[in-house]
């Protein structure tokens, strides 16, 4: 995937991934207090790709409580799979038929 800073309509496929570590109570934590929620660490999967979703924009701004920026991504179409095992990577990265599972 090209990202392109232009105002050209984005339309990307992209698979969602989970960290391959539980959050710690600490982490959980402080996620309540910033987002008002409460998470169960042992309600995840962890070290999969879980979903899959379509980009279709990249915001430097957003009123969610979500954005923390400098970059946000605008999904759609977003919807869960079956996990598959994977070893993730920082930041995006290609997975394609050749990508050991």
């Amino acid at each position: 995937m090209k990202i392109d800073h232009g105002r050209r309509p984005i339309r990307s496929p992209l698979l969602i991934h989970a960290a391959g570590r539980k959050a710690s109570a600490e982490e959980l934590a402080a996620i309540a207090r910033e987002f008002g929620v409460t998470l169960n660490a042992e309600e995840f999967d962890y070290g999969a790709i879980i979903g899959c979703a379509e980009l279709v924009d990249i915001v430097t701004r957003s009123p969610s409580p979500w954005f923390c920026g400098p970059y946000g991504f605008v999904l759609d179409r977003v919807r869960p799979i079956d996990p598959i095992p994977f070893a993730g990577r920082l930041r995006l990265f290609v997975v394609n038929r050749e990508t050991r599972w």
